[in-house]
């Protein structure tokens, strides 16, 4: 039996602030010395120009996945995703109970919560939660309310309803700004050249500069509006003809 997909291809992918980009590890994942090219035989001269090949290989991946419109693809293939899968979990919501103790003034609450898989990037956890009540007024028996199919139903409602308010709306998704997409994907790589005699180490530095938005008198920031031609007062005309 098939099952909903509740996890993201291109989510899973690009950087967050906890993690580097799939493409950034890929770069980075290489214990390749270039010291494979020096022997002075057959097999030598066979890997100096497999080498070199791979240099170039690498500096096109970085290339393409560094592109501009790349990365507007690739932010707006995650967005996608985030909505069908949010969409997916209020479709077909798996109902689970819990007792959750909460501390207050020196007393403790039992509450009876609901929850169900549900992705939201500002989250941790791919989990929702819905406050159903306390456990004195409730009950604590979770087997006695999980089979109770009003009170399912209710606690699915409280979910979905958390849900709606939590999910992703492609039309008020924010759209991120050139800078922000430029960052999403830093892949720092080390390009070596492999000439006829020497190795020279060129460190490619300007693949992770982030473009910035030329300044422009009008664009809000620290930049100061040029002063109007003129205060904008109209006098009366007193001239007499």
């Amino acid at each position: 039996m098939k099952k909903n997909q509740l996890k993201g291809i291109f989510t899973e992918l690009i950087e967050t602030s906890t993690r580097k980009s799939a493409f950034t590890s890929f770069i980075e994942t290489e214990d390749i010395s270039s010291d494979v090219t020096l022997e002075k035989s057959e097999i030598g001269l066979k890997r100096k120009r497999i080498f070199e090949e791979l240099q170039k290989l690498k500096a096109d991946y970085v290339n393409i996945i560094e592109d501009y419109k790349t990365l507007q693809i690739f932010a707006r293939l995650a967005r996608l995703e985030t909505a069908i899968v949010q969409h997916r979990s209020m479709l077909d919501t798996e109902v689970k109970l819990t007792l959750l103790n909460q501390k207050r003034g020196g007393s403790e609450t039992s509450y009876v919560v609901a929850r169900a898989s549900f992705y939201n990037p500002n989250n941790v956890k791919a989990e929702i939660r819905a406050y159903l009540g306390k456990s004195e007024d409730l009950g604590n028996d979770l087997v006695e309310l999980s089979n109770d199919p009003e009170f399912m139903k209710m606690a699915e409602l409280a979910l979905v309803s958390s849900m709606e308010k939590d999910m992703i709306i492609m039309d008020t998704l924010p759209v991120r700004t050139k800078e922000k997409v430029m960052s999403a994907v830093k892949v720092p790589v080390k390009i070596l050249q492999v000439e006829s005699e020497d190795i020279h180490i060129q460190h490619e530095d300007e693949l992770n500069k982030k473009k910035v938005k030329k300044k422009t008198p009008f664009r809000p920031g620290p930049a100061v509006n040029p002063k109007p031609k003129t205060l904008g007062l109209f006098l009366p005309n007193t001239k007499k003809d």
